[in-house]
């Protein structure tokens, strides 16, 4: 059961390299304008789908009997098999993803934004998240597993961690699907360890993924918009 429910942290990889897998690399013409694709489907009901039922399943869980037995259960079966595991490699693995993006951008591989828009993505997403982690944090006020604080939902770092994957895979997986299976892959595997490390509950872990991936849909929305809006001032000749 427990390979089952990690598993399920690996959808968005697989999700997000079927929604690129119909941009080809070897097309000049497409590559020439992959910023327009880019946003394009951020809010489809497809592409959607996936981080809403996360976010769902993790807020559905503080209410529910049936999935607070199983956060239990999850953490039982943990502390059985690895009781003294303790790592901080969650610390770093979370920003993983966003570092490949931008040492990909220094090694001169092009990606779908420049390095200024880049980094105006990725800290407008990175923002939305913080935010939105904070309050639920305080709303929520859960114990954590290990009984160190009340503020377990929902994960931080999973959250980062997604949103990191997901700004890698919206750059660079119209490159190579390899690009957001490996994002996706470091993100799940924070995930992982947050509850190897009893700090988060499988349902916090579940939410965190989901808002992670949110939180850079709607940054590449909010940009998309500021500079559709900056091209038709130039155009009318504001």
């Amino acid at each position: 059961m427990k390979r089952m429910l990690f598993a399920l942290l690996f959808l968005p990889a697989i999700a997000e390299a079927q929604q690129i897998s119909k941009f080809n690399d070897n097309d000049s013409l497409r590559l020439k304008s992959m910023t327009l694709p880019a946003a394009q489907n951020i809010f489809s009901a497809k592409s959607l789908f996936v981080p809403g039922f996360f976010v769902a399943y993790g807020v559905s869980s503080l209410g529910n009997n049936g999935l607070k037995n199983l956060n239990l259960e999850l953490k039982e079966e943990i502390e059985e098999n690895h009781p003294r595991f303790k790592t901080r490699l969650d610390d770093f693995l979370m920003f993983a993803p966003a570092a490949g993006a931008f040492m990909l951008e220094g090694a001169g591989v092009k990606g779908r934004h420049g390095l200024k828009d880049k980094l105006i993505i990725y800290g407008t997403g990175l923002g939305i998240m913080t935010a939105t982690v904070y309050v639920l944090k305080k709303i929520t006020h859960k114990l954590r597993p290990d009984g160190s604080k009340y503020n377990s939902f929902p994960s931080g770092h999973t959250a980062t961690a997604f949103m990191s994957a997901e700004f890698l895979s919206r750059e660079y997986g119209f490159r190579s699907h390899w690009y957001s299976y490996g994002g996706y892959a470091a993100a799940a595997g924070t995930g992982v360890l947050r509850m190897y490390n009893n700090k988060h509950w499988f349902a916090d872990v579940v939410a965190g993924a989901g808002i992670g991936i949110l939180s850079t849909k709607l940054s590449y929305w909010i940009f998309d918009k500021i500079e559709t809006r900056k091209k038709h001032r130039v155009a009318v000749g504001y």
